[in-house]
Parts: structure tokens; sequence; C-alpha cells
């Protein structure tokens, strides 16, 4: 088969016949994730040699980079969302308050927090608002003329004051 490779007439059903299983164990090695995201970044690895049809002589390397890149990606997607799913706190997460049932009392809470980001300083707003348009915090830095660390020290701060608007950050 390296022979194959090395003369590039190998076929990607020859390559993963050889060397699928071993993928899915080299990414499990590396990147302490779920088995399903393991399973979907080899996948989408799998898909993209496909696409992409990288020099055969560093097919298996590509391969493993592509397969942990994606399973990096996978695992801090996942992180996100479950939380939101299950409506629980992980472990070592503190339980956010409920909401208010009351109609008013989050009416209260929404008038509370447009508040307190309308008192904001101008920087700190224009990134807040930037941030809820959906830049990422690179974006953001670009826009601005800012660091990204600066992005993400004022940003922080921001949800400080948001989430408890009677407190000054």
């Amino acid at each position: 088969m390296i022979a194959a490779l090395s003369e590039g007439c190998a076929t990607s059903s020859e390559i993963y016949a050889e060397f699928g299983a071993r993928l899915a164990r080299i990414v499990a090695a590396r990147v302490m994730t779920s088995e399903v995201n393991i399973e979907d970044a080899c996948g989408i690895a799998w898909m993209k040699l496909v696409r992409c049809r990288p020099r055969t002589a560093t097919v298996r390397a590509w391969l493993v980079t592509v397969a942990c890149r994606e399973a990096v990606r996978l695992d801090r997607a996942s992180r996100r969302i479950a939380p939101l799913a299950s409506g629980e706190p992980e472990a070592g997460e503190v339980a956010e308050p409920a909401a208010p049932d009351d109609p008013f009392d989050r009416a209260l809470a929404v008038t509370e927090a447009l508040e307190a980001v309308a008192n904001l300083p101008e920087r700190r707003r224009r990134m807040a608002m930037l941030h809820a348009l959906g830049f990422s915090y690179r974006e953001i830095a670009e826009l601005t003329g800012h660091s990204p660390r600066t992005v993400d020290k004022q940003l922080r701060r921001a949800r400080k004051v948001v989430r408890h608007p009677r407190r000054r950050g």
C-alpha cells in the first residue's frame, strides 16, 4: 500500500480500508471528546479527502490533522449547545436563576438589561452591539482597531454589567 501511495494511484477507498479504524483511534487519543464527535470528525475528514485530494505522500498526516481539528470544533460546539439543551448545569457550573414567569417581571429584566447596555461606555457598547450582531472577536478587533485581547476584556466587562445591572463593572 505504501508503494501505491507514493506512486499516487491509491484510491480513497483503499486508504479508508487501510487507515479508517486507525484514524479514529488516533483522534480519540489526541482529542478528549465523545465517540459521536470523533466519528463525525473522521467522517468530515474523509469527505474533505475526496474533495481536496491532498498529496498522496502526506495523506495520512493530512487526515489526522483535519480530523483532530474537526473533533475540537465539534467538541466546542457540543459544549455550547448541551447545557442549553439539557436545561441543567454541568458539573462545576453554577445554576443561573430561572427566568421570571410573570411577563411584567420579564419585561422589567429586559428593560434593566437594555438600560445597562445604554449606560455602557461608548467603546464597550459598540463592541457589545457588534458581538450581538454576530461578529466574532477577531472581526470586532479588525473593525474597531483594537486587539482581540482588548475586545475580550471589554465584552467580559459589558456582560458583567448587563447580567447585574445594579452593579457597575
